[in-house]
C-alpha cells in the first residue's frame, strides 16, 4: 500500500511537470507572436485572463475552464500565417487583405487539431470570430453552434482590443467598452455571457487588469534579483 501511495505521489508529480512544460511552451509561442503584433503585448494573456473571469461567473469550473482557457490563449495562432504586410498594416484592410486577414481561424485550427489536448480549444480557435447572429466567419455559425468558449472569448476580446492602444488610434475608457458590449448583447455576442460580463462590471474588469500589470511588474523584479544573485556569486567565485 505504502509503495501504491509513493508510485501514485510521483505519477502525480510527473503529470503536474509535464502540463506546467506544456503550459510554458503555449505561453512562450503565444508570447512570441504577440512581440509580432507590436502594439498588442500581452493580447493573449489578458484576455485569457478575462474570459477565465467570465467563465466563473457563468459557473464554468475544472477541466472545461482549464480548456477554455487554452482557446483563449491560441485564438490568434494561425496569425502565424497572414503576411507583415497584412498583419502589420497601420491602415484599413483592402477587401483583398481581409481575406488573408480571415483564414487565421483556419489557420490555426489547422496547426493544432491534431494535438490531443489542444483539440476542444483548436474548436475555440476556429470559432473565435463567429457572431451570435450568424454574420461572423469562417462558417457563419449562430447561437449555441459556437462553442460557449468562443462565445465567452468573443467578449473578452473586444474589452482587450477597444481598451488598448493601436497605430491608428487610442484605446477608450473601460466604460465605453462594457457600454457598446451590452449593446451587442443578443446580436454580436451571447446575451448569457454579456450578463455575465455585466455581473463583474467596470470596477471588477478594472481590477483583473491591475492584478495582470502587478504580477508582471512582480515577476520582472524577481527575475532581475536572480540575475544579480548570480552575477554577484560568479563574481565571487
Amino acid at each position: 500500500e505504502r509503495k501504491v501511495r509513493d508510485r501514485t505521489t510521483e505519477l502525480r508529480s510527473a503529470l503536474k511537470n509535464i502540463a506546467s512544460t506544456y503550459q510554458n511552451t503555449l505561453l512562450a509561442l503565444v508570447t512570441a507572436l504577440d512581440a509580432r503584433e507590436h502594439e498588442t503585448s500581452d493580447h493573449s494573456q489578458r484576455v485569457v485572463q478575462y474570459t477565465t473571469a467570465v467563465a466563473l461567473r457563468m459557473n464554468i469550473k475544472g477541466p472545461e475552464l482549464d480548456e477554455i482557457g487554452r482557446g483563449a490563449l491560441l485564438h490568434d495562432i494561425g496569425k502565424i500565417g497572414v503576411p507583415d504586410a497584412v498583419l502589420l498594416k497601420p491602415g484599413k484592410l483592402t477587401p483583398e487583405e481581409w481575406v488573408d486577414m480571415r483564414r487565421h481561424p483556419d489557420i490555426g485550427y489547422q496547426m493544432i487539431q491534431q494535438i490531443e489536448f489542444l483539440s476542444i480549444p483548436a474548436t475555440i480557435v476556429l470559432s473565435h470570430q463567429e457572431r451570435w447572429d450568424g454574420q461572423g466567419y469562417p462558417r457563419n455559425l449562430r447561437r449555441e453552434e459556437i462553442h460557449i468558449g468562443a462565445r465567452i472569448f468573443a467578449v473578452a476580446d473586444t474589452l482587450d482590443a477597444m481598451t488598448s492602444d493601436r497605430p491608428y488610434r487610442k484605446g477608450t475608457t473601460f466604460a465605453n467598452a462594457v457600454e457598446e458590449v451590452s449593446r451587442c448583447g443578443g446580436t454580436q455576442f451571447d446575451p448569457e455571457v454579456v450578463r455575465a460580463f455585466l455581473d463583474i462590471g467596470e470596477a471588477g474588469l478594472l481590477k483583473i487588469k491591475a492584478d495582470m500589470v502587478a504580477k508582471k511588474a512582480e515577476a520582472r523584479q524577481r527575475s532581475e534579483e536572480l540575475l544579480r544573485e548570480k552575477k554577484n556569486g560568479t563574481e565571487a567565485g
